[in-house]
């Protein structure tokens, strides 16, 4: 791809981007949106009845699977600066779901707020906000349930089913996903 076509490329995703934020405002919806969101290579399917914000200079995939982000009434969604959401990626805040800046989530991951249903007799819907820190990597295919933090730099590896809080500046895999190792990561330091 040559450099004009890479330009009027991110201009499409970007003039894409503003008229699907343009359309979801006129519908009373509430959108926030930072300078130069782009929705690159198609267009993810936006289901909002909340609160959606998203920062400078994010990146929403939507090719060959657009993906799938959806607010419910009452709850919210926080995107951070230059933030990206790969295509096939699926999202949906009961409460609320925030992402730091410089976060990543790869390709077909999955980020449920809530189980949906209950568990077992008696029991309540289990539903808890979800945090991904500043520089946060999600790999492909991973899973991050319920009431989970995640702490800035740290990744989770793909195929991951992420449970419970992780700590900052670690690598997490398995199901569920246990601490495999730290890393080094200054604050200043960003993966891309």
């Amino acid at each position: 791809m040559s450099r004009n076509q890479f330009r009027l490329h991110v201009l499409i995703g970007w003039l894409r981007a503003e008229l699907r934020f343009a359309l979801l405002r006129a519908r009373g919806r509430k959108v926030s949106v930072g300078a130069r969101p782009v929705f690159w290579r198609g267009r993810p399917t936006l289901d909002i009845h909340g609160t959606f914000k998203i920062g400078d200079n994010c990146k929403l995939y939507g090719a060959p699977y657009p993906a799938r982000i959806t607010v419910a009434p009452g709850a919210m969604i926080e995107i951070g600066d230059t933030a990206g959401i790969n295509y096939g990626t699926e999202i949906y805040a009961s409460k609320s779901i925030k992402m730091g800046h410089n976060a990543m989530i790869g390709d077909l991951a999955t980020l449920y707020d809530t189980d949906f249903h209950r568990i077992e007799e008696g029991a309540e819907v289990r539903q808890g906000p979800i945090v991904l820190g500043d520089n946060v990597w999600i790999g492909r295919a991973a899973i991050v349930l319920p009431g989970v933090t995640i702490g800035d730099h740290s990744i989770v590896a793909a195929g991951a089913v992420v449970t419970k809080d992780v700590p900052p500046r670690v690598v997490v895999a398995g199901n569920p996903a246990k601490v495999v190792r730290e890393i080094t990561a200054s604050d200043g330091w960003r993966r891309y």
